[in-house]
């Protein structure tokens, strides 16, 4: 908890006097990885890798989405009250942090009845024994083999692709 926010990463949700605050997926992610570091830098580089995973997008998309931040914070950049910019390197959140971790565990716990339950027994694979052995015989000869899983009633039950091509190109 921040001021009147509370922010929720694993449900990628704000909430601001208990009512939530619509904001999108990636500005959520930055503020969680900004909260998450708080009182640290956190340099534009870094925030671009883990709102954008594998993909290239130019600086402006952070900017963009850093005054959608700002402005769902009631947040200034003049004078920050959560979020300030270091000029040219990145952002630091800059506002005290009560975590709740703990209680929010203990709540979950107590209506849980604190019950463990157990593990899930794999499911059993039928009717499937003779893909499953070309695929086997396919792995043991081939050093590289692929396989493509197609649409059909019966392909969730073995959890694995059932055709296979040998990819000599």
């Amino acid at each position: 908890m921040f001021g009147p926010f509370r922010l929720i990463p694993a449900r990628q949700l704000l909430l601001r006097d208990g009512a939530p605050i619509r904001l999108g997926s990636r500005a959520l992610t930055i503020l969680a990885a900004l909260v998450e570091r708080r009182g640290e830098l956190v340099t534009k580089d870094e925030l671009m890798a883990i709102a954008w995973p594998r993909l290239f997008v130019h600086e402006s998309n952070l900017k963009v989405n850093m005054a959608n931040l700002r402005r769902s914070l009631g947040d200034a950049q003049k004078e920050p009250i959560y979020v300030a910019t270091v000029y040219g390197r990145g952002y630091q959140f800059v506002a005290s942090v009560a975590i709740e971790a703990l209680r929010n565990a203990q709540r979950i716990d107590e209506r849980a009845g604190a019950k463990s339950c157990p593990p899930r027994r794999a499911r059993e694979t039928v009717g499937r024994d003779e893909e499953i052995a070309r695929m086997v015989a396919e792995l043991r000869k081939q050093q590289f083999t692929c396989f493509y899983q197609y649409a059909s009633a019966s392909a969730p039950e073995l959890n694995l692709p059932s055709l296979t091509e040998r990819n000599d190109r």
